[in-house]
């Protein structure tokens, strides 16, 4: 029979001494570091597919851990890991309020909006980060001219405070 303790020293193994350092001082640490022990064989599957432990500190902290964790279980390897998404890619997604909804985007909506007008994954990642995600891709949807723009300066531009001035924006 494997011991709670072994499928815990095999979590630190796979995320790292200090990753799971880090993670055991978030608040309910020990509650989440047994929630990934339990849920070793997701855990090895997914840093087979290249997420690391910084990817799991980032996707753990805050409310909502465990539906973070079910989605990428049931979701990354047949949708997301296709589209060519990363674990980095979606650790930077699914951090702070709306991620499902962002996540559930992404899935219906990356390869005709996002990569048909030449947004990568990474660059998707990083618009869809911060609030105001809906007004970026409104954005990058109607006005995006690669003409007058790169995607990299439009994602630079779009992780800014002030986008929409830089941008000549208004959502009204």
């Amino acid at each position: 029979m494997v011991t709670l303790e072994y499928r815990i020293s095999r979590v630190e193994f796979l995320l790292g001494e200090e990753q799971t350092l880090d993670i055991w001082s978030q608040s309910f640490g020990e509650e989440k570091i047994c929630y990934l022990a339990q849920k070793i064989s997701l855990l090895e599957a997914l840093v087979s597919d290249g997420f690391n432990g910084s990817h799991f500190a980032q996707i753990v902290v805050g409310a909502g851990w465990k539906e973070k964790l079910d989605y990428a279980e049931s979701k990354y390897e047949s949708l997301l890991k296709p589209m060519g998404f990363t674990g980095y890619h979606f650790a930077q997604i699914v951090v702070g309020a709306g991620w499902k909804e962002k996540l559930d985007w992404v899935v219906e909506n990356y390869e005709h909006v996002m990569k048909l007008k030449g947004f990568n994954q990474s660059q998707t990642a990083k618009i869809l980060r911060n609030k105001g995600w809906k007004d970026k891709i409104r954005w990058i949807e109607d006005y995006f001219d690669p003409n007058k723009y790169s995607t990299a300066n439009v994602t630079n531009l779009m992780q800014k405070k002030d986008w929409e001035q830089r941008l000549r924006y208004s959502a009204a």
